[in-house]
């Protein structure tokens, strides 16, 4: 919630008094204390917004405290109780006003002015940051070594443990046996000897340098068939008693665990001897030293301010001060105005063989000529909006109105040949063939029509076209042609190709002409032509 600003609401759960059900209707009263102060009948009423949750708009006024106490007051509901702590947006930001801009931006531009071509990292800070290095090094091993476990079942010897003995016992009767063992087939055997007095003790000890929660632990056996206080196990760290454990039970292995505080330390497991000398033996077996720290440190990776003195350098806060300080120094290297000292060939670029971003790229030299070739083609293009100009182009065919009816009047012209009236120029020794042999390679059947025709569209057709075939071969002769074999029979040629199919109606020669006639008197309007220009080029041309 926003301190001293309106339109922001508080929540009550309302139940019912009978049966904890919502309440969902009714009229409440909400009143409010900020600070601890008197309460107030809030402004607003609340509303119900669903299932018996209630909401309240506060005014800019309600809001401006620290902190805000809501009572709702509902008829047959359980008094529902709220509150917040009112924030102010100085509490969400941070400073941006421009004297705090321009300090940061200060400090930034302050860390850009070592010049390793003149600058040096003096011989104290260098070795100041040497020793830290050496530190940090380590820490791995640390770690590691203080994780680890000493276990020790004394199948090859004592395993690092060595005999000792308190007040006139004898090391002596501590030996590696045989004779009992939890795992393997040896343990440590502790013996009894009733001469040397009351009170003398003989076991086993250790030195090792142990961090925090370290412990030493394993298994105990007495040889006598009843427990009994004589046989206890005790617990010595540097020369004094510590802590100590009966046997429960005779004749059977049973488990024990001693703490052993951080530090070096020499721990013995000992076995108490009084002059009786019908006191069994006991035996050890299966010890686990746990926490063991590196022998090169005084300190755990897990809690490296609790490390007892004497184990690193100065760690006074001045010191550590002057470190911060000097590795700030060395971040402050500015690549766009300084240069690495003795790098001399920056400035030449060398064959990157292996570089991607090209593959499959073309490398097909463009078709240079093909493309100037198009292009001067397109320029002399010309346009009246997005529709190109006829005549533009070198070469180009003439598409006047009059040109084009002059075309058309020659198209026309050339159907128009009388076999009665005109001559076959240079037809001068046609010679009749009895037979034609069959030519067997000859195309242009392929594919042909087999639709059955429109007879009755081609009889119509022939009727107009009849009138156009009036050359009389029985009584008209054919101009020019003055020496052709006649013969009183011609006989049929079967196998001859190319005209099956053929139209053998008389032509309508009068209504060809005058479509003819009618057709080039007609002006073309919106008609495209194509036509090949004497460059080799397609034009086509829409009249209009």
């Amino acid at each position: 919630m926003i301190k001293n600003t309106a339109n922001q609401y508080i929540t009550f759960g309302a139940i019912a008094v009978a049966d904890g059900s919502p309440v969902t209707t009714g009229t409440p009263a909400v009143y409010l204390s900020k600070d601890g102060n008197a309460q107030a009948t809030a402004t607003n009423t609340a509303t119900h917004a669903g299932n018996g949750l209630w909401q309240l708009e506060l005014t800019q006024a309600e809001t401006n405290a620290d902190h805000l106490s809501a009572v709702l007051v509902l008829a047959n509901a359980v008094n529902a109780f709220n509150q917040a702590y009112p924030l102010t947006l100085n509490d969400f930001k941070s400073d941006a006003t421009a004297a705090n801009q321009t300090s940061i931006s200060n400090a930034i531009a302050a860390l850009n002015d070592f010049d390793p071509t003149t600058d040096t990292v003096t011989t104290a800070n260098a070795s100041d940051v040497t020793a830290v290095k050496a530190v940090t090094d380590k820490i791995d091993t640390m770690v590691e070594t203080d994780t680890a476990d000493i276990f020790s079942g004394f199948e090859s010897g004592f395993d690092g443990w060595t005999a000792v003995a308190y007040f006139g016992g004898n090391a002596s009767d501590t030996t590696v046996s045989t004779a009992e063992a939890r795992t393997g087939s040896q343990s440590i055997r502790m013996e009894n000897d009733g001469d040397n007095g009351s009170n003398d003790r003989t076991g086993i000890v250790r030195t090792e340098t142990y961090g925090n929660g370290a412990t030493v632990s394993g298994y105990l056996y007495s040889t006598n068939s009843f427990a009994s206080s004589d046989e206890r196990v005790e617990f010595w760290v540097d020369g004094s008693l510590s802590a100590s454990q009966n046997p429960t039970a005779g004749q059977t292995w049973e488990a024990f665990s001693f703490n052993v505080t951080a530090g070096s330390h020499a721990i013995a497991l000992v076995r108490y001897s009084d002059e009786n000398a019908n006191s069994a033996n006991v035996h050890l077996d299966d010890i686990t030293i746990t926490g063991v720290a590196s022998t090169d440190y005084q300190y755990t990776a897990e809690s490296l301010d609790q490390a007892p003195s004497g184990g690193g350098g100065d760690a006074t806060l001045a010191k550590q001060n002057t470190i911060i300080a000097d590795i700030a120094a060395l971040n402050d290297f500015d690549p766009s105005s300084q240069a690495v000292a003795n790098v001399t060939t920056v400035g030449t670029c060398t064959t990157n063989s292996d570089m991607r971003g090209t593959d499959n790229a073309n490398t097909l030299a463009p078709a240079n000529g093909d493309i100037t070739g198009i292009k001067a083609k397109t320029d002399s293009l010309t346009f009246t909006g997005n529709d190109v100009n006829a005549n533009v182009q070198a070469g180009a065919s003439d598409a006047t109105a009059a040109n084009q009816v002059a075309i058309q009047n020659a198209i026309a012209a050339l159907n128009d040949f009388d076999p009665g009236a005109d001559t076959v120029a240079q037809v001068s020794d046609v010679a009749l063939v009895a037979v034609c042999t069959t030519n067997s390679d000859m195309r242009g059947t392929d594919s042909a029509n087999t639709i059955a025709p429109d007879n009755a569209g081609i009889t119509a057709n022939g009727v107009a076209v009849a009138s156009l075939n009036d050359f009389d071969p029985a009584t008209q002769a054919i101009a020019n042609v003055t020496n052709v074999a006649t013969t009183a029979v011609c006989v049929s040629n079967t196998d001859m190709r190319g005209t099956d199919g053929a139209n053998t109606v008389v032509p309508d020669n009068a209504g060809i002409a005058a479509n003819g006639t009618a057709l080039a008197a007609t002006t073309k309007t919106g008609v495209q032509y194509t036509a090949t220009a004497q460059s080799g080029d397609t034009i086509q041309v829409t009249l209009s």
